[in-house]
């Protein structure tokens, strides 16, 4: 009977432990584990957000301009506008009373000099719409009608240092111009004219070192312009170096009436240039 009681005791026991484990097992499946989003992660407070890549068409040219006072010449245009239009008669027209006013000055001729400068604006007046249609700069427009304008005040005064230096700032101006237009005579002939004058004012002024600048800017433009030169002009081209050579001598001496001698015969020289490429390129 007693060992009846202790199986009987054994087995509650045993029941017991059996259902306590159930009931722990069971409490585990029902309390899942706590989902938790996990923090973004933080941000340098340093940090910068990449600007946008510009587009090419906000990129600025960038543009340059030179003072003959400075000794700056100016440069050959390094991509001239192709065109098949010539260029208006008035551009050519104000090139050559441009050129020549200087010699009315010179010889005192103050009527005929006025009789240029007014020739010379009532082109302007009559090219500006064509310059505009044509695209060319207004800077360039701009420059062209104050250089004209400052002419036309040397002129009024009787000047004849001024009309020389006005006068060339306006064959400063031109080969920009023509750089629009097909041209017969390359426009770098036109910056050699501007260069030589500018040289004679430097003489004139002893401005030694800025006359040296422009002389070697000449010899830079010529290296280019005779190699477009075919073998029927070698005789011309071969003066004009010695004009050169001969020139940049008489700069290095400092010697003012050799040097100025020598400026216009190289001035010259580049008349004959002009002449050469127009019976060279003519049709």
């Amino acid at each position: 009977m007693r060992k009846r009681a202790m199986l009987i005791l054994l087995a509650i026991a045993l029941l017991t432990a059996v259902c306590m484990t159930g009931c722990k097992g069971k409490g585990a499946e029902t309390s899942p584990t706590p989902l938790v989003t996990p923090p973004p992660t933080p941000q340098p407070a340093n940090s910068v957000t990449p600007a946008p890549t510009p587009s090419p068409s906000s990129s600025a040219s960038p543009s340059s301009s030179a003072s003959s006072s400075s000794g700056a010449s100016p440069s050959s245009s390094a991509s001239p506008v192709t065109s098949d239009t010539a260029p208006p008669a008035e551009l050519d027209s104000i090139k050559s009373n441009a050129e020549d006013i200087t010699d009315d000055s010179a010889a005192g001729d103050w009527t005929a000099a006025q009789s240029k400068i007014d020739d010379i604006q009532s082109n302007f007046s009559k090219l500006k719409p064509t310059l505009v249609s044509t695209k060319v700069t207004d800077d360039t427009i701009t420059s062209l009608g104050t250089a004209i304008d400052d002419l036309g005040s040397a002129v009024a005064m009787k000047n004849d240092s001024g009309t020389w230096a006005k006068a060339n700032e306006i064959l400063k101006v031109l080969p920009e111009i023509y750089d629009h237009y097909k041209v017969i005579v390359p426009t770098d002939v036109i910056r050699l004219d501007y260069l030589c004058r500018e040289i004679i004012l430097n003489i004139k002024d002893t401005v030694w070192s800025t006359a040296a600048s422009n002389c070697s800017a000449v010899s830079d433009l010529f290296g280019g312009l005779k190699q477009k030169l075919n073998s029927n002009y070698a005789a011309d081209v071969q003066s004009f170096q010695k004009n050169l050579d001969t020139l940049k001598s008489a700069l290095d001496k400092q010697d003012s009436e050799d040097a100025a001698g020598q400026a216009k015969a190289l001035l010259d020289s580049v008349k004959g240039m002009e002449k050469d490429f127009s019976s060279q390129n003519t049709p």
